[in-house]
């Protein structure tokens, strides 16, 4: 039922945020945290535009709702998603039509993400992704060091520097 209000478009997924904000409220009733780990990777598309009787679908897209047709076409996903640390409950909270990122890039979306999670009031620990150089460069632009022998293996939240979010 939940999914049949869902709007499906790419970017963030508001009514994710909303049913955050619920459990946030829910759980700030018996004092507890919803306490999260923010989890995201790519998985390859087929190279396909279609039209959906208002708009060309399959171009480079991540949530601006700018409507070009000379972006490239895409040929990954990049879906995020929220893990409850201290609760038994996962939720997609976005995802984006690229054709690969910047390390760049993919910290202003993470950001975005933390940002966004913040404001509704869940605490993300840490980020949990796969090892490609991208992901290496991200976490670099993000604050992170991983290579030895001065390895720094978190960075400070977006929105509170006092809060670390480990990788």
């Amino acid at each position: 039922q939940w999914y049949r209000g869902v709007n499906g478009m790419t970017g963030f997924t508001e009514e994710a945020f909303a049913a955050l904000s619920v459990r946030v409220r829910e759980a700030r009733q018996v004092d507890k945290k919803i306490i999260c780990s923010l989890m995201f990777d790519e998985m390859s598309i087929r190279k396909q535009v279609e039209w959906d009787g208002k708009k060309f679908l399959g171009y480079v897209d991540v949530g601006l709702e700018i409507d070009d047709d000379s972006a490239p076409i895409a040929t990954e996903c990049l879906v995020l998603m929220v893990v409850c640390l201290n609760g038994n409950w996962k939720i997609p909270c976005g995802y984006f039509l690229i054709d690969g990122l910047t390390g760049a890039e993919r910290a202003n979306i993470i950001n975005q993400c933390l940002l966004k999670l913040h404001d509704v009031g869940v605490y993300v620990s840490s980020i949990t992704c796969d090892g490609p150089s991208c992901n290496f460069a991200m976490m670099e632009t993000l604050g992170t060091q991983l290579e030895p022998p001065n390895i720094k293996s978190w960075f400070p939240h977006p929105a509170d520097s006092s809060i670390r979010v480990n990788v």
